[in-house]
């Protein structure tokens, strides 16, 4: 071979290389930009799996301290009334017994919940016990 072949040789293999470095750093980049965009997804449904569990988790609590508070404080109080049913007061105290043991439980669980949406959480699941939701809930706290 001549001087003049290696020379060419050596040029095309050195804009080869150029081109294929050029072309694996495209092909990175869009492989990373691939892996973001699949990480990010995978965030987005690890983060709602989270919150709906949070939900539960909250509608458990509640539900449990409700069941015991019926076993318990309401129970009593309706042995004792003649007609078997609570008055205001007791169902405001009821209402505020399951609206505080509930608040509790989930903070000591490190549940950061709202005061207004843990009534309204209590109301639903506790509807039962209560006259009237609006004013019970307003006094409960």
């Amino acid at each position: 071979m001549n001087e003049t072949t290696v020379t060419i040789i050596v040029a095309v293999i050195t804009a080869l290389g150029s081109v294929i470095t050029a072309a694996i750093g495209w092909l990175a980049r869009r492989g990373v930009n691939y892996l973001d965009h699949k990480t990010s997804v995978l965030d987005e449904a690890s983060q709602l799996q989270k919150k709906e569990l949070l939900k539960q988790r909250i509608v458990d609590v509640v539900t449990l301290v409700a069941r015991s508070t019926m076993q318990t404080y309401v129970d009593a109080l309706k042995e004792k009334n003649a007609d078997g049913k609570l008055t205001k007061e007791e169902a405001k105290e009821a209402f505020s017994i399951t609206f505080n043991k509930a608040f509790s439980i989930l903070k000591d669980e490190g549940i950061d919940i709202s005061r207004e949406i843990l009534a309204i959480i209590v109301e639903a699941v506790v509807g039962s016990i209560k006259p009237t939701k609006k004013v019970l809930r307003d006094e409960a706290y």
